[in-house]
C-alpha cells in the first residue's frame, strides 16, 4: 500500500471496523447531503452518531488545531441532527478536550485501549501510528517531551467553551486567487498565507533579507520554532533552523532556471538549507530533477508548492486539519521518477528504522 497516498484512508477504515466491532451498527453510506464527516453509525444504545476521523501526522498537535475541528463537526452534528459526534484523531492529547456539545474527541492513546482486548486490530493500529510520525517515541527523553508538550503551544488548559479565532484561511486563499500573474501583490498575499499556516512552526519572519554575499535577495526567510513531527524531521535530518520561502507569481511551470537560482540562497554551514518554491502552477519535469540533484549532491532540499496546494492547506487549517499533512506528500513528489526515493526522503515520510529492524 502506498501510505503516502492512503494512509489517511486506511486509518479511517480501521477506525470504522474498531467502532463495528464495539457493537456500533451501519448505517447507509452517506448521501451527496451528508458534509463535514467521514460516516454514520448507531451505536449500542441506538444513538445517531456523526464520525469524523483525521490523521495528524505528528506526536503533538496544536490544541487549538483539534479544538476547531471538534468544534466544526459539532456544527455538523447539529445539521445532521445525530445525537452525539466522535472526533478521532491519530495523535496524543495529554488534557482532554471538553464542552464541546455532544461531540467527543477520542486520540491515539485512547483508540489504543479500545482495540487492547483484539490482537489484530491492535497490531493494525499500531503500524498506522508508526508509520504516520517521521519522528518516533524510541526513547524516555522523547516520551518525557511528548508528555510535557502534548498541547505544544499552550501554556495552560484552555477554556474549550470559548471558540478559537474565525478561521481565516478562506479569506486568505481567495485573495491570493485574485492575484494576477506577474503581480508583485502574490508576494504579499503568499506571505500572510504562509504566516497564518505556520503560526506555531516558525518565529523571526524576514521579508526580501540580503544573502549573506549581499548580491541574492531571497523573499521571505524564517527560523523553524516547532515541535511538529515534520519540521522537528526537518531539523533533525537536515541540519538547517531557518526555511527560505520564494515566489513565482508566472503563468507557466517553473524551470530548473528559477530551481538554480534558488539553489543559491542556500548555504549549508550557516543551517540554512531548505526551501520551498511557491508558484502558481508548480514546477516542470527538469526543474523537479534538479531539485533532487541538489540534494543528492549538496544536501540542500527545495520543495515545490503550487497555488492550488497553498489553497489547500488554508482549506485544511480551516476545517481544523493539519496543513503540514500536505508537506509530506510534497516530498513524496520530489521521487525519483523511478519511484525510488533517497534516504533522507525516505527519513521524513516514515522515519528512521529503530535498531535492531533491517528491513525499512
Amino acid at each position: 500500500m502506498n501510505e503516502r497516498i492512503s494512509l489517511e484512508q486506511e486509518f479511517e477504515a480501521l477506525v470504522y471496523q474498531i467502532y463495528q466491532t464495539l457493537g456500533y451498527k451501519r448505517i447507509a453510506p452517506l448521501a451527496r447531503s451528508d458534509r463535514g464527516y467521514d460516516f454514520k453509525q448507531n451505536s449500542p444504545e441506538g444513538k445517531f452518531v456523526i464520525f469524523e476521523v483525521k490523521l495528524y501526522r505528528t506526536r503533538i498537535i496544536s490544541r487549538q488545531l483539534v479544538v476547531r475541528a471538534a468544534q466544526t463537526l459539532e456544527g455538523h452534528r447539529l445539521m445532521a441532527k445525530a445525537d452525539e459526534a466522535v472526533l478521532v484523531i491519530g495523535s496524543r492529547l495529554n488534557i482532554p478536550i471538553v464542552n464541546v456539545g455532544n461531540t467527543t474527541v477520542v486520540d491515539m492513546t485512547q483508540l489504543l485501549e479500545m482495540v487492547a482486548k483484539y490482537p489484530m486490530l491492535a497490531t493494525h493500529l499500531d503500524s498506522i501510528a508508526r508509520q504516520s510520525s517521521p519522528m518516533p517515541v524510541n526513547n524516555d527523553a522523547d516520551i518525557l517531551a511528548a508528555r510535557i508538550f502534548g498541547d505544544a503551544y499552550t501554556s495552560a488548559p484552555q477554556d474549550e467553551t470559548e471558540a478559537p479565532e474565525p478561521p481565516k484561511g478562506k479569506a486568505l486563499a481567495d485573495a491570493l486567487r485574485a492575484v494576477k500573474a506577474g503581480a508583485r501583490e502574490f508576494e504579499i498575499k503568499a506571505s500572510d498565507a504562509l504566516q497564518y499556516l505556520f503560526a506555531d512552526d516558525f518565529l523571526n519572519w524576514s521579508l526580501q533579507k540580503t544573502s549573506d554575499t549581499g548580491i541574492h535577495r531571497n523573499d521571505l526567510i524564517a527560523r523553524i520554532a516547532s515541535e511538529h513531527d515534520f519540521w522537528a524531521s526537518i531539523v533533525r535530518y537536515f541540519k538547517t533552523w531557518y526555511v527560505i520561502f520564494e515566489f513565482k507569481n508566472y503563468t507557466r511551470f517553473i524551470t530548473q532556471g528559477e530551481v538554480y537560482s534558488t539553489e543559491k540562497y542556500l548555504f549549508v554551514p550557516a543551517m540554512r538549507s531548505v526551501a520551498f518554491i511557491i508558484s502558481r502552477k508548480g514546477a516542470d519535469k527538469n526543474a523537479r530533477a534538479v531539485m533532487r540533484g541538489a540534494l543528492r549532491e549538496t544536501g540542500k532540499l527545495m520543495l515545490s508548492l503550487s497555488l492550488d496546494d497553498l489553497c489547500k492547506m488554508l482549506e485544511m487549517k480551516d476545517a481544523g486539519d493539519d496543513p503540514n499533512t500536505l508537506l509530506f506528500r510534497a516530498v513524496g513528489r520530489n521521487a525519483d521518477e523511478t519511484g525510488t526515493m533517497s534516504e533522507k526522503y525516505i527519513v521524513l515520510l516514515r522515519g528512521p528504522c529503530p535498531a535492531p529492524r533491517t528491513n525499512c
